[in-house]
């Protein structure tokens, strides 16, 4: 789970430093972005290799490094690293009202909550064992995209784009117990991106934060 924690950090990190290097962009947008270009990445690399039939834990670690090392060139380049203080400004406001204050320790008992549900409790929906898991442990089993046989299930020919993040959290991972992690992951990123939809709208930062 390690290995899984560190490297989408330093994912999601680069994509960060490197919007950085577009002024326009507040501190907010950087972190949206950041996080759509997050999931793009997983999608790409897993399509890549799985394509390939390379759809492995090393491979996925060389080609994500070898792709982040063309951005932190173009970050290093634009002198991206200034010393402004917008995210604690972005902070202080956000937890300038005690409303908010309480919002996030809510939010970080509930997300605390729901780590601890999905290391303890297998994946037990049926959506999730007849059509979302089978696919991803399939393509992990064969290090690769494989066909279904033709009398499979209708809904394992719907699109998979968001199966393949079930397949980078296994082969990361090393386990099937964190395979939900990323369903998190993407609603903490579905809720910045109300809160910047928020802002565009006029809101200030301490009522934009209550709003996802």
């Amino acid at each position: 789970m390690g290995t899984f924690v560190l490297f989408n950090t330093l994912i999601f990190y680069t994509y960060y430093a490197f919007f950085r290097c577009v002024p326009a962009v507040r501190c907010a947008e950087r972190g949206v972005l950041a996080g759509c270009c997050w999931l793009a990445h997983v999608v790409l690399v897993s399509e890549l290799l799985g394509t390939i039939g390379w759809l492995r834990k090393p491979a996925i670690i060389i080609v994500s490094l070898a792709i982040l090392a063309i951005f932190w060139a173009l970050i290093v380049r634009a002198r991206s690293f200034s010393r402004r203080t917008e995210q604690s400004l972005f902070l202080a406001a956000l937890l300038a009202s005690p409303v908010n204050i309480l919002f996030a320790v809510i939010l970080a008992g509930a997300l605390a909550l729901i780590l601890c549900c999905t290391m303890a409790f297998p994946p037990r929906v049926v959506d999730e064992l007849t059509y979302h898991l089978p696919r991803a442990y399939m393509y992990v089993q064969a290090g690769g995209f494989v066909n279904f046989p033709k009398d499979s299930f209708l809904p394992f020919f719907y699109p998979f784009n968001a199966e393949l993040l079930f397949v980078w959290t296994v082969l990361l991972s090393g386990s099937t117990r964190w395979v939900e992690i990323g369903q998190l992951l993407v609603g903490c990123w579905g809720g910045g991106v109300f809160y910047m939809m928020a802002r565009e709208q006029g809101m200030k930062r301490a009522d934009a934060g209550m709003f996802p």
